[in-house]
């Protein structure tokens, strides 16, 4: 191996460990979000309905922060976690307008709130599983690299 391969796979790797920590702030970050918006389990009987409606009072803040979270992690998001932001952005855009009264009693405001945190979550878990080097091309030559693994 000469300088110039030398050289060049320490630019990859610092490249890899860039791409990577920019993926972990977003995967925080959307975690976080998801996590915030479920709310805090509050009487003994209480279901998701209950919690959906507690949500409902977030859905602009979600819709904000959703779209945020897509603009400033764009360049590091796989396609389907921006995806995932999207949507969750574009469904607590819908249902903050819903009054409440159609949230107390329709299944399908329920069904709109819930997919804003499914969304939320979904991109979390998509990016975690990224991060855990399932289909990461940027760190798989690296790692092969490290554990001796030849072409």
């Amino acid at each position: 191996m000469n300088q110039h391969d030398i050289e060049g796979h320490r630019a990859r790797i610092r490249l890899s460990e860039t791409y990577l920590t920019r993926q972990l702030t977003a995967c925080e970050e959307i975690f976080s979000l998801a996590q915030g918006l479920l709310p805090e389990h509050s009487f003994p009987d209480m279901d998701w309905w209950d919690a959906t409606a507690r949500m409902a009072r977030e859905m602009e803040r979600i819709e904000i922060d959703a779209r945020n979270l897509y603009t400033k992690h764009f360049a590091v998001l796989p396609a389907s976690v921006a995806q995932h932001l999207i949507s969750a952005s574009g469904n607590a855009a819908e249902a903050k307008f819903l009054p409440e009264e159609v949230v107390d009693n329709s299944s399908d405001a329920h069904k709109l709130i819930g997919s804003v945190f499914e969304s939320l979550n979904a991109a979390a878990t998509d990016l975690k599983s990224e991060l855990d080097g399932h289909r990461h091309p940027l760190l798989m030559p690296a790692l092969q690299a490290k554990a001796g693994v030849r072409k």
